[in-house]
């Protein structure tokens, strides 16, 4: 991974988050508004480097905003806990030049849609309950180090804000981390392939590959929090998920300050 040589780099929004947790959607609405938009560069360089294979990504040139998107999980330790925060502070990038914005979902909705992710791709076995707490637990220590640090970040929690249309909230996130928003944030072509064409999608490691994984947004038309909820204690759910509602619960809050209305 390098920097542009003598370009400047642009101004970068870094989306992140545990897989399933609305992080493609957000990406998506940056991408329909015409910003560049790239879809886990930095995990894909994580996925070769596992496999010994060489890899790379040249951050995108100024002067325009651009947006990452990283996802923690839901495989290995290795893709939960790598800190693109770091990577991108690593590189010599000053703060001022690209901020956090910080998805989640309720624990338990998460983690039945992990187990979905798992049975599209039948080379790795079940859940490793360890892998899903601790890429939910390091979302929320990039959170809470990214706002004791000064670096603009935002809490995106759509159960939090399940009571509002897109149409309300985008224009605020936008606002919060200097994008253009257009109503196309929200309205989203309908082609097949418009995701597809929409972000720059490198092609990953074939063992990561996850069928249908991002059907669900790819076939949306509009971005919407009207997700489905599961039972908030399902049976056969492990503690080790159940004991991360509390700080999500606390997190959503954070997210209704962070956006406005009500939880």
């Amino acid at each position: 991974m390098r920097l542009p040589g003598e370009r400047q780099v642009a101004e970068l929004t870094l989306v992140v988050g545990p897989c399933r947790s609305g992080t493609t959607a957000v990406l998506r609405a940056a991408a329909a508004t015409g910003h560049p938009a790239h879809f886990q560069p930095l995990k894909r360089l994580v996925r070769h480097a596992l496999l010994g294979e060489e890899s790379r990504f040249v951050l995108p040139p100024g002067p325009g905003p651009a947006v990452l998107k990283e996802t923690f999980g839901p495989f290995l330790m290795a893709e939960s806990v790598f800190d693109p925060v770091s990577v991108l502070s690593g590189l010599g990038i000053p703060s001022h030049l690209f901020s956090l914005v910080v998805t989640l979902r309720h624990p338990v909705d998460m983690y039945l849609s992990w187990q979905r992710l798992h049975r599209a791709n039948g080379r790795f076995d079940g859940i490793d309950t360890e892998v899903f707490a601790a890429a939910f637990r390091h979302t929320l220590a990039l959170h809470r180090r990214a706002r004791d640090s000064g670096l603009r970040a935002t809490a995106f929690a759509a159960d939090a804000l399940s009571d509002r249309r897109p149409e309300d909230v985008l224009p605020v996130l936008f606002d919060r981390h200097g994008l253009t928003y257009t109503p196309a944030a929200v309205h989203w072509p309908t082609e097949p392939d418009a995701l597809d064409t929409s972000m720059v999608r490198e092609p990953e490691p074939e063992l990561f590959r996850a069928p249908g994984a991002l059907d669900g947004v790819r076939r949306a038309a509009a971005f919407t929090f009207r997700a489905p909820r599961a039972d908030r204690e399902p049976k056969g759910v492990p503690l080790q998920v159940t004991e991360l509602i509390d700080p999500y619960e606390r997190f959503a809050a954070q997210s209704t300050d962070d956006l406005g209305g009500s939880a």
